[in-house]
């Protein structure tokens, strides 16, 4: 997990020598508010994230300014989105009282270390950062090399250096981060699409709740055409654990027959639950949903029915350093003997890889098929091509079939810390309607704190016309 660094850099530190660890004194000498600190971040890397959040609160408190701006720094990393307004402005009021001292040098290399890119946080800037309070502290800045660079060397020298608490959870660790949850995040997202209308979500995303390991989605929504969803998933922590979900929504939908479109009133409700097993990279989750749905206001038809979810994720990082892949497969149905309105077995198996691709691009490629298999199946249980997730260029649900395949190849390239830039071509089979062709490029504005929050927007074309979409989140 090496990093590289610019070029000035790695040639400044080469004619430098890198930092100079020296003879190290025989203990540390921290004050007050830096032993809260190093409590923290013992307990960070031992993954008791309330025991981190409470010493980095007190370390906050202290009077020494180095040791407020890394409590700041920290408390970034799980106060969600106001911890930029709140944490943020406080940091950087510490770190403008801190103007000379080792502990003030890695104060600063904290700052580019634990802050958002999207403010500034440079990894050449905490390399810099850390070589000046490398003599002086040399087992602290020895911690934070690592952290910048992934050296295993690093990693060596550290054991036989006086450390802080950083130090002593990368020793407890091997150097490996603990799975950092990350932040809950409340956002804004825009969402539209032809046939769906123009409009936005808000979204709550807390992948940390109580401070142990559990997630929360929550969202909002609506469009100009009139459509409006509000909806909740919950997944438990654990090796062995727990899901649950609940969706309400109304959309008008468009139902094409050959080139006539026709409109129709959909209110559904939904609710699901169902256990779970992770195991490595496997996860398999199944369940039932209680369904009910409504076509131009007639009567409730239910969709009751058992599921099941397999997946396998390798997927690591987010945005340009995205890589890896996985596959899933999902199972679902509505049975008669449970109050379905109609028997229905669905099937849903998706691929999705991530390479590293030219100019520091990331070319990411997905395969999916779709299947609603019954001889009654109402339509608006039926796959569809067009909108914002299959066949961009097509208005939404502009193909509906019993069985659908789709090919996505999409080449994304990072050119700010904010700004992502993507061009991709796409393409759908559905039976009886056969094979329509789509492409098209786009831009995402990538948001604090976590570099997953993507507004994206793209125009795309297809052999149904071309079309501007809207959405929160890469497209896959």
């Amino acid at each position: 997990m090496t990093r590289s660094l610019p070029a000035w850099t790695a040639l400044a530190a080469a004619l430098a020598g890198g930092p100079a660890f020296g003879a190290p004194p025989d203990a540390l000498v921290l004050s007050a508010g830096m032993e809260a600190v190093s409590e923290g971040d013992r307990a960070w890397w031992a993954q008791d994230r309330r025991t981190a959040a409470s010493a980095w609160r007190r370390a906050a408190a202290a009077d020494d300014p180095a040791a407020v701006a890394m409590a700041h720094l920290r408390l970034l990393q799980v106060s969600g989105n106001l911890g930029m307004m709140v944490h943020g402005p406080r940091a950087d009021r510490a770190l403008a009282a801190c103007v000379e001292g080792p502990w003030c040098a890695l104060a600063q290399a904290d700052r580019h270390l634990f802050a958002p890119p999207q403010v500034g946080a440079r990894s050449a800037e905490a390399f810099l950062a850390t070589g000046r309070a490398a003599r002086a502290l040399p087992g602290p800045a020895c911690a934070r090399r690592f952290l910048i660079l992934g050296d295993p060397a690093d990693l060596a020298d550290l054991a036989a250096l006086p450390r802080d608490g950083l130090g002593d959870g990368l020793l407890a660790t091997g150097g490996t981060p603990p799975p950092t949850p990350g932040t809950w995040s409340l956002g804004l997202g825009l969402l539209g699409a032809p046939g769906l209308g123009y409009g936005g979500a808000i979204r709550f995303v807390h992948p940390d709740l109580a401070w142990a390991g559990h997630a929360l989605h929550a969202e909002a929504g609506a469009t100009t055409r009139g459509n409006g969803w509000s909806g909740v998933a919950f997944v438990s922590a654990g090796r062995i654990h727990g899901v649950a979900s609940a969706r309400a929504s109304r959309a008008d939908i468009d139902v094409w027959h050959g080139d006539a479109r026709s409109e129709v009133r959909l209110d559904g409700l939904a609710a699901s639950a169902g256990p779970g097993l992770r195991a490595g990279d496997w996860r398999i989750r199944a369940g039932g949903t209680a369904r009910w749905d409504a076509v131009d206001s007639g009567p409730l038809v239910g969709g009751h029915g058992p599921w099941v979810a397999l997946a396998w994720d390798r997927t690591r990082g987010s945005g340009a350093e995205r890589r890896g892949g996985g596959v899933a497969l999902e199972v679902g149905s509505a049975l008669p003997a449970l109050g379905a309105g109609y028997p229905l077995v669905t099937l849903a198996p998706t691929i999705r890889g991530y390479a590293g691709g030219p100019w520091g691009s990331v070319l990411a490629g997905r395969l999916l098929g779709r299947a609603a298999l019954g001889p009654d199946a109402p339509f608006h249980r039926l796959p569809a091509a067009g909108g914002a997730d299959v066949l961009r260029g097509a208005p939404d649900g502009r193909w509906r079939g019993p069985v659908l395949a789709a090919a996505d190849l999409e080449l994304r390239r990072r050119v700010s810390h904010s700004i992502e830039v993507a061009v991709f071509g796409d393409g759908a089979w559905v039976r009886d309607l056969g094979v329509h062709p789509g492409g098209g490029a786009g831009v995402r504005l990538v948001l604090p704190p976590r570099g997953l929050d993507v507004v994206r927007l793209d125009v795309a074309a297809s052999d149904a016309g071309w079309a501007v979409i809207t959405g929160f989140g890469e497209a896959f």
